[in-house]
């Protein structure tokens, strides 16, 4: 049923934001049976009007179409088009990319996209005159129905787009390996983490077809965050022409010229297992860690006692798994020594902030010049590990390598969070809001952020509210990934005044549409396992030492408070001890929370907050969303240390 000439196979995937700054992924959209794409541009009036027409054509068939509009005009600024009012998402194309993909020639050009197969089912011209909407409306109802549309389409006969083509093909030697030197081979070398070494010309070659695939989806190079928003130092996107020069080459046949082959010397292996080179010390766990075949695995806390005979200052640090097949995540804590406990930062367990870590897609840099992160004198290292497991039982021994600062910073480093713990996801939700934030009590200089959520994460935003209500958009990550959890760095730090605060919202997506859902059936609350979900937005700032000191002087006299306010008598036992028999199946009112005690000590928290317990030595010991608690048991009673009592409910 398409017009001569222009039958199509199905179309390749793409991914692109649209002028609000959302992300649109091709191959995300079998939720609706057909997708309609149309050519726009800005100052176009007859696609202005089209864009109306087919608007209102989605609110009348919402069940089976959705439409976009897509710009390749370069000149179409997002600003421009933020402004324009258009009553669609329009996809910005500035590489020209996918709109050349979909063979789009004109402003207007619409094509009817079967979400079964991707195929382009039918392909017309939208314009003025009402008779090209009734075509199509016509098409659509002839689709859904499983016929052939009546007409042909219209040919295309809007404003012509403006496709760059390059002067002389691009050269192998001479265009395309500097883009593989600088995108590609920081990962593509032999031992680093790309699936396959870019190693010669014969290598990329046999990979060109994908290599065009995660360009046009936007998967690689890896970088999530939106370029309208902030200036990053560690900013990954490749140049738009650069997009360009390596796609063209691939399709012309991806062939090497006549020169030698500049690859083999610039692809050579890391000589090094540090990213930042050899450590001044580094600090291993007491033993290697026996990973089982099977099961799922509880995070794993392990110890490593320190002694460097004095504080220490670090410049940088790396944490190196010792087997990349069952180390999913590590994040290293500080326990402070006994008689220091007041210094210690409260960071739960990793919910609000960790000296340091390793995720998926890390890239270690030193902290900035004047700063530095501080570890006491006799702290033990907290190793936090999240194994999985392979089908075969495994070792390791993952080890943290830290630099040290010469002479004292002039500001201290540290890693903190905001989170959000008591969500619920229903089963099929699309876009599931969420939102927590972090509040400054003394000026700081933010320096980076690294959002986290799981395999159902899909979208973070980090706003910056200053004291007088103006609110500025720091970062957005409209396609968030949980295999690339990125630390994104500024280029220039951020002054905060006292009294900011940080709103990080984000989204999930629980729907079969998202090919990473473990189980879009399911209701999905906050657990530590991937198939759960978290929350939790880490913030990178540094503050002047003497903020630190005032806050442990701060902390310790609200203990001494603490202390001085739990002297009251201690309660009479009444009835024998709670045990965990008799304190399984009850209800507790502990004010805000209500406490659940269930079978195989799982505590529920307001229903909601899956977390762990035990009663041990005569108290009761809670983990959940990343924190510790402790309550006294004292006869059938649960007390707080300063001898509150917790309701029992039933």
């Amino acid at each position: 049923a398409l017009y001569a000439g222009s039958a199509q196979a199905a179309v390749e995937n793409f991914r692109l934001l649209d002028h609000q700054g959302s992300s649109h992924e091709l191959y995300r959209q079998s939720d609706v049976p057909l997708l309609i794409i149309m050519g726009y541009q800005s100052n176009c009036p007859t696609a202005i009007e089209a864009a109306a027409a087919l608007a209102q054509l989605t609110k009348d068939y919402p069940d089976l179409v959705r439409a976009w509009l897509i710009d390749p005009v370069q000149a179409d600024t997002r600003l421009l088009l933020e402004n324009s009012a258009a009553p669609l998402p329009v996809l910005i194309d500035p590489a020209q990319l996918a709109s050349q993909s979909l063979s789009l020639s004109t402003t207007g050009e619409t094509l009817l996209i079967d979400t079964s197969d991707w195929a382009v089912r039918y392909r017309t011209q939208l314009g003025k005159e009402p008779t090209t909407t009734l075509q199509l409306e016509a098409a659509i109802t002839a689709l859904s129905a499983h016929e052939e549309p009546a007409d042909t389409g219209q040919r295309p006969n809007g404003t012509k787009f403006t496709y760059v083509v390059a002067d002389e093909a691009p050269v192998y030697s001479k265009d395309i390996v500097p883009i593989l030197q600088k995108y590609c081979l920081p990962c593509h070398v032999k031992g680093d983490v790309g699936p396959f070494a870019m190693d010669r010309h014969r290598r990329v070659k046999g990979w060109a077809d994908m290599i065009r695939e995660v360009i046009l989806t936007d998967r690689m190079p890896p970088w999530h965050a939106d370029p309208h928003y902030g200036h990053f130092k560690n900013d990954r996107r490749m140049e738009t022409s650069e997009q360009q020069q390596l796609i063209h080459w691939i399709e012309a046949g991806a062939q090497q010229d006549e020169a030698e082959d500049p690859l083999p010397a610039l692809a050579t292996p890391r000589t090094s297992e540090w990213q930042l080179g050899e450590p001044d010390v580094v600090v291993a766990m007491d033993e290697p860690f026996l990973v089982p075949a099977e099961g799922v695995l509880e995070y794993k806390m392990i110890y490593a006692k320190t002694d460097f005979g004095e504080d220490k200052w670090i410049r940088g640090l790396e944490v190196l798994p010792g087997n990349r097949k069952v180390v999913h995540h590590a994040l290293i804590f500080i326990e402070y020594p006994e008689d220091r406990k007041d210094e210690e930062p409260h960071v739960s367990g990793g919910a609000r902030g960790f000296f340091g870590g390793f995720v998926p897609g890390v890239r270690r840099e030193f902290f900035p010049e004047g700063t530095a992160k501080f570890i006491p004198n006799g702290a033990t290292l907290v190793f936090q590990i999240h194994y999985v497991t392979t089908g075969t039982a495994q070792e390791d021994n993952t080890k943290i390598g830290l630099h040290f600062y010469e002479g004292t910073p002039k500001e201290r480093m540290v890693t903190r969070a905001a989170y959000v713990a008591d969500f619920e996801i229903p089963p099929g939700e699309v876009d599931h809001p969420v939102e927590s934030d972090f509040e400054f009590y003394h000026p700081a200089r933010l320096w980076a952020f690294n959002p986290h959520m799981h395999y159902r994460g899909s979208r973070v935003k980090y706003d910056l509210v200053q004291p007088d209500g103006h609110v500025e958009t720091l970062i957005s990550v409209p396609n968030y990934n949980f295999d690339w959890q990125t630390q994104y760095r500024l280029d220039k730090p951020i002054e905060v005044q006292r009294g900011s605060s940080i709103i990080i919202s984000g989204a999930f997506n629980n729907a079969s549409t998202n090919p990473y859902n473990p189980d879009h059936t399911a209701t999905v609350h906050f657990g530590d396992q991937t198939y759960e979900e978290m929350f939790i937005g880490y913030i990178e700032y540094s503050a002047p030492l003497e903020t630190f000191e005032r806050m442990t002087e701060y902390r310790k006299e609200y203990r001494s408070r603490d202390r001085r306010g739990s002297s009251r008598q201690r309660p009479v036992p009444v009835g024998d001890p709670l045990t965990y028999e008799t304190i399984k199946d009850t209800y507790w009112n502990a004010g805000d929370w209500k406490l659940r005690f269930r079978a195989d000590n799982v505590l529920m928290v307001n229903d909601l907050i899956k977390g762990k317990y035990e009663i041990k030595d005569g108290k009761l010991l809670i983990d959940v969303v990343g924190e510790h608690f402790e309550l006294l048991v004292i006869g059938q009673g649960l007390f707080s240390d300063g001898y509150e009592e917790l309701d029992r409910i039933e």
